[in-house]
């Protein structure tokens, strides 16, 4: 249903709400992982990320919100892709910005 709901997400709704929806997803996975510990560290670290997204889609540096359907379909058995490669490409999709400016390395 989740995935569903995100795929469905007007995009007028703003830029935060799609994010929230998306980090909502990601927290119901780590919440069935059995490990409250894990579920609340992935939150505190990741929660930053999904509000630097979401600025950087607001100033047309980011990319649109990766599809989570690939999450479902592994969690249903119906993928042949292993989850490290379905998770690597999520990020790669969703969180891959192109600098919008020429930014060079200071050198230290």
């Amino acid at each position: 249903y989740m995935v569903e709901k995100l795929e469905v997400t007007d995009p007028s709704l703003g830029i935060s709400t799609v994010r929230r929806l998306d980090l909502q997803f990601h927290h119901t996975i780590w919440d069935h992982c059995g490990d409250e510990y894990l579920a609340a560290a992935l939150l505190r670290l990741t929660a930053p990320l999904f509000v630097y997204a979401a600025e950087m889609q607001k100033k047309g540096q980011g990319r649109t919100t990766p599809s989570h359907r690939p999450f479902l379909q592994w969690l249903q058995g119906q993928s042949q892709q292993t989850a490290e490669d379905i998770v690597l490409g999520h990020l790669r999709s969703g969180y891959d910005f192109e600098p919008r400016c020429d930014c060079k390395p200071s050198s230290i």
